[in-house]
């Protein structure tokens, strides 16, 4: 991987979710409209299955975070059931 590749993922990771979803899909079109890259269908999909997954895992994790107290260290010999 060059440096301006690394630069460039790094700076992906910096985004928003929202901003990162502007890329994807940017870079998306553009490679459907390059001649000088030809993906196999399999690869494409197994892209998006991964991206979908990952996303969902997102989505899951933002609609039921852990209580506080989950993430608290025990105290005084109570765990996390009060107990």
């Amino acid at each position: 991987m060059t440096a301006a590749v690394q630069s460039l993922l790094d700076s992906f990771d910096a985004l928003s979710e929202a901003e990162q979803h502007q890329v994807i899909v940017e870079v998306l079109r553009r490679a459907e409209h390059s001649t000088s890259v030809e993906l196999p269908d399999r690869a494409l999909v197994a892209a998006a299955d991964t991206l979908f997954v990952e996303l969902d895992k997102q989505e899951a994790a933002d609609a039921h975070p852990k209580p506080r107290w989950s993430r608290m260290p025990s105290v005084g010999g109570w765990d996390s059931d009060g107990r």
